[in-house]
This record gives structure tokens, sequence and C-alpha cells, in this order.
């Protein structure tokens, strides 16, 4: 079945930016409360990523980049990541009904622009149950205590080899 695609995407477009524009000109545009570029808004949704699981979370949803055999699809995701409790910085991770969660596989680690000076951050999770689904969190700031932390996801499914 073919993507859903809005009136004014062209076929073939792509919507492939780096970690540094995800964090400076999207998310920051978001936590700004300005509107994207136009170009990019029908490629980057808004919802709550820990609601459901990730086949059920994109279903419908334009993807952002995909050959014509369907691989590379991506999806991209405005959410903000709540905490565990009111007093620490642990985010929860668990998705609403218990159906799964999403593990962290590595540390954070810096997102640089061009210039090499640090604009945010970046780090991969891995949906568990095992079922192939990824995700990259890109978010700008330190976690505060108690307070929800406004996040760009990247979400994707590794395909394995035959």
């Amino acid at each position: 079945m073919a993507s859903p695609r809005t009136p004014d995407s062209p076929r073939g477009l792509i919507f492939a930016p780096g970690d540094a524009d995800l964090i400076t000109i999207y998310l920051q545009r978001k936590i700004s409360g300005l509107p994207l570029p136009v170009a990019a808004a029908p490629y980057i949704h808004n919802a709550d990523v820990y609601a459901a699981e990730p086949a059920a979370l994109v279903t419908g949803l334009l993807p952002a980049s995909a050959s014509n055999d369907g691989e590379g699809r991506e999806w991209y995701f405005f959410t903000s990541v709540r905490a565990q409790s009111s007093r620490g910085t642990r985010r929860c991770r668990a998705v609403a009904g218990g159906v799964g969660t999403w593990h962290s596989e590595k540390a954070r680690c810096d997102v640089l622009d061009a210039g090499g000076a640090v604009v945010g951050y970046r780090q991969p999770f891995t949906y568990e149950p095992k079922n192939g689904w990824l995700t990259l969190e890109f978010s700008q700031e330190d976690p505060r205590p108690g307070e929800a932390m406004p996040s760009l996801y990247k979400i994707y499914q590794k395909h394995r080899a035959d």
C-alpha cells in the first residue's frame, strides 16, 4: 500500500535533515512556538511517542523518506518526555498500557553545529519487545526535575536480512 501523501508533497521528495538541523531549526522552532518551514511541516508530527507501540503510532502517517520498495521509512515526532517523579530527572520510557518500553542503547551524545558548538543532544533507544523499531531522541537541554522535556524523535524500523 502506498504511503499517504499531502497534496503539495511531490513524489520523490525526501525530508532527511541532519542532527544539528533537527535541533536548531525544527525543535527550536517548536519550543519557541514558531511555525515549521512549509516543506517540513507534513513530515513532523505532534504525538506522544509513549502513547502506543511504534507500529500503531506511525500507522497512517506520512513517512519522511522511503525508497521505491518502502525501505528507509522514518517518522519524526515532537513530544514531551514525562519525568518519572516530581523530584527526579529520569524520564519515563514505558509505553502506555504496558505493551513495551524504549530502552537506551547508549548514553546521550552531543550534537555539534558546523562550527563545532554543542547545540543539543542525541540518544538512541530500542523498543522492547525487540521487533526492529529504533528511535533517536533529540533534545536541546538537560532534563529538569519533575518537568516534561520537549524532544524531537526520529523513529524507524531496522530491517533484517533474510
